[in-house]
C-alpha cells in the first residue's frame, strides 16, 4: 500500500519484537566497541568457478589504532553481510599484511561465537564465510 505522503498517515503495522531486539543488540555492540573508529576498507570477496554466490556477500573492515578494547584487543573488525534471499559463501581477503605466523580468534560480536583461524590461511586464502539468507557476521579479531 502506498499512502500519499502529504497525509502523514499510514495503516498500523504490527511490531516485530525479534527484529527490534536484534537491532538493539547491534547498536549496543557498535556503541560499546570501537567498530566504527579508525580506517575503513572495502574487502574483496572471491568464490570459485562452480559457485558464484560470493557475489551476494559484502565485506568491509575497520582498523583502529591497535589498542582496541579490553575484551577484543587488536582493534580489527570485519563485517560480512549476505545481501540475498539465498545462502552465500566465499573467501574474504582481509588486506592486513601481518596475519601470518600466528593463530587468530574471530569473535562474532552479535552472537558471541568464537572461530579459531590460522593466520597463514587468512593471509593466503582469505577468511571463508558461509552465511544464510540475510545473514551477517561482525567479527572482532584477537
Amino acid at each position: 500500500m502506498r499512502p500519499p505522503v502529504f497525509l502523514s498517515r499510514r495503516p498500523g503495522e504490527p511490531s516485530d519484537s525479534a527484529l527490534a531486539s536484534w537491532y538493539r543488540r547491534l547498536l549496543a555492540t557498535v556503541a560499546s566497541n570501537r567498530v566504527r573508529a579508525g580506517d575503513w576498507q572495502l574487502l574483496e570477496v572471491a568464490g570459485w568457478p562452480d559457485n558464484d554466490s560470493c557475489r551476494n556477500l559484502l565485506a568491509w573492515s575497520w582498523t583502529t589504532d591497535g589498542t582496541g578494547d579490553v575484551a577484543h584487543g587488536s582493534g580489527r573488525y570485519v563485517v560480512v553481510v549476505n545481501l540475498s534471499t539465498e545462502p552465500a559463501d566465499g573467501r574474504v581477503g582481509l588486506g592486513w599484511t601481518d596475519l601470518n605466523g600466528r593463530g587468530w580468534n574471530l569473535t562474532d560480536l552479535l552472537d558471541d561465537r568464537v572461530y579459531e583461524r590460522s593466520g597463514d590461511e587468512l593471509a593466503d586464502q582469505g577468511l571463508f564465510v558461509a552465511l544464510p539468507p540475510w545473514g551477517c557476521h561482525l567479527f572482532a579479531m584477537v
